[in-house]
């Protein structure tokens, strides 16, 4: 049994329940810890096959690539003459890439989640790219910007980075209206995004300033600041503002100062142990297309589609 979710469709997720996500990551832990000894889970079988969109024949040294996208591991498997290529990997989210100078994938899975004793089959085209020396630049963030906040309410901040396999310090950077110093909280990666779970602001403390920041290849790109204005209630957000959605923190989300914890002023006091998503959540959301999450949609106040 395998999941394969196919470039373009992590639109859909964002529409999946927050109770789905958590009925489905609760089977896939089942699926991967339930073993009569509790020995290792049995690997993930994929095979596949991959060719050039122009018809070429598939260069000489192509290595089709699986990284995890967890670990960051990566399995290489060389495919065949005629672009067919087999291997075996352990359960999780792997993204497809390509082990050869001047090509890229063009059309495939993007995202597949890799069950235990499962196969799953994955067919991708490539095309050439130009090979000439790149100028190092900064990754690219795509945002759409959050215009109101709800008091009292941890602040969801999602943002699409790309390449996101040579992403680090993904943050949300932040401060209140009575405030200039920017704190900031790690973005954690999610099923073709990265998101953040801000700590709740107090009634009166907007608007609140804040950007996504992120690095590559030790440039660092950010969008520009963002004003959000801080409201007791989602009808009183203008109109043409996008209302965040309520991140469902188990505990105060922690904010930090050049690594050091830090309470922000305007905001509420966090906790160094807080955490926004685990691996079981995030494992979850990527399976969360079934079925299950579009009989399981609830209509009350918007929740994080990933917890």
């Amino acid at each position: 049994m395998s999941v394969t979710l196919e470039t373009g469709s992590f639109r859909g997720l964002l529409g999946v329940s927050l109770r789905a996500r958590r009925v489905v990551a609760a089977i896939l832990i089942g699926l991967i810890t339930a073993s009569p000894l509790f020995s290792a889970p049995p690997l993930s079988a994929v095979t596949g096959a991959v060719r050039l969109a122009n018809g070429s024949p598939v260069p000489a040294g192509l290595e089709v690539r699986l990284v995890q996208l967890e670990t960051g591991k990566v399995t290489a498997v060389r495919p065949d003459p005629s672009g067919r290529f087999e291997t075996t990997v352990d359960p999780g989210l792997y993204g497809f890439d390509v082990g050869k100078e001047g090509y890229e994938i063009v059309s495939g899975p993007h995202v597949v989640a890799a069950l235990p004793g499962g196969t799953l089959t994955a067919a991708l085209a490539l095309a050439t790219v130009p090979t000439s020396p790149a100028v190092s630049s900064g990754p690219r963030i795509v945002h759409d910007a959050v215009g109101c906040m709800a008091a009292q309410e941890n602040p969801e901040i999602e943002a699409v980075i790309e390449p996101a396999v040579d992403v680090t310090k993904p943050r949300v950077y932040f401060h209140a209206a009575r405030d200039t110093e920017f704190h900031y909280v790690d973005m954690m990666p999610e099923v073709g995004r990265f998101v953040a779970c801000l700590p709740a602001p107090r009634e009166g403390s907007g608007p609140i300033t804040y950007y996504v920041s992120a690095t590559s290849d030790g440039v660092e790109s950010r969008i520009a600041d963002i004003e959000a204005e801080v409201i007791g209630r989602s009808s009183a957000c203008p109109a043409g503002r996008r209302m965040a959605v309520v991140c469902p923190c188990a505990a105060p989300v922690a904010a930090f100062v050049n690594g050091v914890p830090s309470t922000p002023l305007g905001f509420e006091a966090g906790s160094q142990a807080a955490g926004i998503a685990s691996t079981a959540i995030k494992i979850g959301a990527a399976i969360g297309v079934v079925g299950i999450g579009l009989l399981l949609g609830d209509n009350g106040t918007p929740a994080s589609p990933s917890r």
